[in-house]
């Protein structure tokens, strides 16, 4: 990267546990089992990896999770970390086929924005003052931002879509991404999506829902996706609103997330 130019975005422990992650996920990169989204590595599925692999992982890196719990398993995994010393929190699966996209909505190529706002996507040329915007409008919401390396494809299959102001404001973004090296069929057709974030001032003007739409249409097009998953807190009734206008739908797995909190104070890694 060119001198100046920020990796890891968050506070110092946030920032501690992405490099640590990073650096996991130059090593284990090849390993089927493991699920990385651009913080830290963790494992696919219960059936991919113990418990006990789980913990390691979080120790090393302050952070992991399971990408996926079916809803039989998620008691046991929850009290099998807190015995490891791991606090966690699990979130329920929302997903979305491509056969189920509302493609007028989808694939818009010129979607219903405000008044002088452009959407781009986030890449290694992106100015440095957009980066910032975009780092401290996620952060401003309670969303972590991935390695910068991530948001700009370069790191991962993945891509970032941003609401950006005239003047270079990033007021609303949103991130898809692989999570599975290798090429059998769940790397090849399944990816993460999500962290929506809209800036406090620009929220009910139906950013989120635009950017997420748009970044299915182009993820399913361009990488060939055909399944799309993300996490929302139960409870967060916000987030269940945004993800069922463009079409997901909750089921009834679980990612679980943990944490070693002597590395990572309050046990989380975002909201």
């Amino acid at each position: 990267m060119a001198a100046g130019e920020i990796e890891y975005f968050g506070n110092p422990s946030q920032i501690a546990v992405l490099k640590r992650g990073r650096a996991l996920f130059d090593i284990l990169e090849s390993d089927e089992r493991i699920s990385c989204h651009g913080r830290v590595c963790g494992v696919v599925t219960p059936k991919h990896g113990s418990l006990a692999l789980i913990g390691r992982l979080a120790h090393l890196q302050g952070a992991s999770h399971y990408a996926n719990v079916a809803s039989d398993e998620i008691e046991a995994v929850l009290a099998g970390a807190r015995a490891l010393g791991l606090d966690t929190v699990d979130y329920a699966r929302w997903e979305i086929h491509a056969d189920q996209f509302d493609h007028d909505r989808h694939s818009n190529a010129d979607p219903n924005l405000p008044d002088g706002i452009t959407v781009t996507c986030l890449t290694p040329e992106t100015p440095e003052p957009v980066i910032r915007s975009f780092a401290e409008t996620s952060l401003a919401c309670g969303v972590l931002p991935a390695w910068r390396s991530a948001h700009t494809g370069q790191a991962l299959r993945s891509r970032t879509l941003i609401a950006v102001t005239p003047d270079g404001q990033v007021v609303s973004s949103a991130y898809a991404t692989s999570y599975i090296v290798g090429t059998s069929e769940l790397a090849s057709s399944e990816c993460f999506w999500g962290m929506l974030a809209t800036h406090p001032d620009w929220r009910g003007k139906g950013l989120s829902v635009v950017l997420g739409s748009l970044l299915l249409e182009q993820m399913h097009k361009e990488f060939g996706f055909t399944r799309f998953y993300t996490g929302i807190e139960p409870g967060n009734t916000a987030s269940e609103a945004v993800c069922s206008k463009i079409g997901l739908t909750i089921t009834s797995n679980r990612i679980v997330t943990v944490a070693d909190a002597s590395q990572l104070p309050g046990g989380r890694m975002t909201k």
